[in-house]
C-alpha cells in the first residue's frame, strides 16, 4: 500500500468517526507530531547569531574561495582583446 493510497484510507477513517473522544485524541496525537517535526528543524537549522560579521569565516565555512585578481589581469593581458568592452557585451545579446 502507498503513502497515498493509506492517507486516502486514514482520512474515510476519520471522516466516518463519529466519537469525539476517538477524534480529539487523533488530533492531540497529530499536533504533537507537528510540534516535535517543529522543535526538530529548529534545532537542525536554528544556530545563534554572531555579534561579529566575518566574511572570510563564511566563505571558508561555504567552501568558497577569492577571485586570483592577479590571476585574471594576466590573462586579460594574455587574450590581448582590443574590442571596447561595450562592444564585447552587445555581443552577448
Amino acid at each position: 500500500m502507498t503513502i497515498a493510497i493509506k492517507k486516502i484510507e486514514i482520512a474515510k477513517k476519520v471522516l466516518e468517526e463519529q466519537d469525539e473522544e476517538i477524534l480529539n485524541r487523533l488530533d492531540a496525537i497529530l499536533a504533537k507530531n507537528a510540534e516535535l517535526s517543529n522543535a526538530e528543524l529548529l534545532e537542525k537549522y536554528a544556530k545563534p547569531i554572531k555579534k561579529k560579521f566575518d566574511l572570510e569565516e563564511v566563505m571558508r565555512e561555504q567552501g568558497k574561495k577569492r577571485f586570483d585578481v592577479d590571476k585574471i589581469e594576466r590573462l586579460s593581458k594574455q587574450a590581448n582583446i582590443q574590442e571596447p568592452i561595450e562592444d564585447l557585451l552587445k555581443m552577448l545579446d
